[in-house]
């Protein structure tokens, strides 16, 4: 297998290639072939055969696999899978569940999967689709993992060649008390790469956030960038820093933009505690959107403008966004989002 890509630099568009496999006999995922494809064409990556990625198995820097399958148990589906490792780095499982049984004890299976796969099988989540009366993995997020197993930017990338350590060292308690909260919690899904921390540089409309692809739990301060502007009509983050930008910068640069208030975002994929959690459906105010891109961020500073600080929200079927004034030190962002992990712990054992 190929090294691990770093995201140093944005990856070029021969460099990342995807492969889709349907097994099942539904007509819902018969477009995502040429969804994909479009895709690659728009943000950059190759759309191939499983047979035309074997052959050509040198030819990338990053090969990933998406399956979609109707086997139910997910540990017959992955012995059935796991042998695609051979000739792709990661691989994305995605179930059908025609049995609520199934769905329901799929959970911890999947979870003593991930402890032997980490990241390299990403199974991912279904949601339950009325139509079909069963659950299934929307054509969205199948879209979107696409592009975020792959290339995972959707905006263009602008590098200024400056030395950012000063900055990161004045901010650096805030990255290392979100990373604490982060391990303790286990405010991942997927993977502890998942998310991002952002906090504003002074009163500027400038900010510092992770990198993408970067393992939160064990944070490296050098997988910090800072971004000095968002160009909104070309779709370009400028930025400076080791490694590129985390893939949700854009959201991150048009709530800051739009609301000088809010200092600091932290955002996380915390099923359990917060984004699937039933007690907590009255912080849902964002519908299911693709990630990176101009439309979520509008949304999200539609409602952040209705919701006090220092509070999150939820984004559905996506994940969580704590956001917080500019009146909190250092140690209030994090302790903001510790509060809420606290409430959510005693509020799932009160009602169990």
């Amino acid at each position: 297998m190929s090294k691990v890509f770093d995201f140093s630099r944005p990856l070029e568009p021969f460099e990342a290639v995807v492969s889709f496999l349907n097994q099942t006999n539904l007509d819902l995922f018969q477009s995502l072939p040429k969804i994909i494809q479009n895709n690659a064409k728009l943000y950059g990556f190759c759309f191939e055969s499983t047979a035309k990625v074997i052959e050509d198995s040198n030819k990338y820097s990053l090969k990933h696999l998406i399956v979609v399958t109707d086997e139910s148990d997910a540990y017959i589906a992955t012995e059935k899978h796991k042998s695609w490792l051979k000739h792709y780095d990661t691989i994305t499982l995605a179930i059908c569940y025609s049995e609520r049984q199934h769905y329901t004890q799929a959970g911890k299976t999947i979870d003593k999967l991930k402890k032997s796969y980490g990241d390299k099988i990403n199974y991912l989540r279904p949601t339950y689709n009325n139509k079909l009366g069963m659950w299934t993995p929307c054509t969205q997020k199948l879209a979107d993992n696409s592009i975020c197993d792959s290339v995972r930017i959707k905006y263009r990338s602008q590098k200024v060649d400056i030395d950012i350590s000063e900055v990161i060292h004045v901010y650096a308690s805030f990255f290392e008390l979100c990373s604490d909260v982060f391990r303790e919690y286990r405010l991942w899904h997927r993977s502890p790469t998942d998310g991002f921390f952002a906090i504003r540089i002074g009163k500027s409309d400038k900010f510092l956030i992770t990198s993408t692809k970067t393992n939160k739990v064990n944070l490296d301060l050098d997988r910090i960038a800072l971004i000095h502007s968002y160009d909104e009509l070309n779709n370009i983050i400028t930025y400076s820093g080791l490694f590129i930008p985390s893939s949700d910068s854009v959201e991150a640069a048009i709530v800051l933009n739009a609301i000088p208030s809010i200092s600091a975002l932290v955002h996380t994929h915390a099923s359990k505690l917060f984004t699937r959690n039933p007690l907590y459906q009255n912080k849902v105010k964002v519908p299911p959107m693709s990630y990176g891109e101009i439309k979520l961020g509008k949304a999200l500073v539609k409602e952040l403008k209705n919701i006090q600080l220092d509070d999150f929200l939820i984004m559905a079927d996506h994940g969580e966004l704590f956001f917080n004034s500019s009146k909190s030190d250092l140690k209030q962002h994090s302790q903001v989002v510790s509060d809420f992990c606290e409430s959510s712990l005693n509020l799932i054992q009160n009602n169990s």
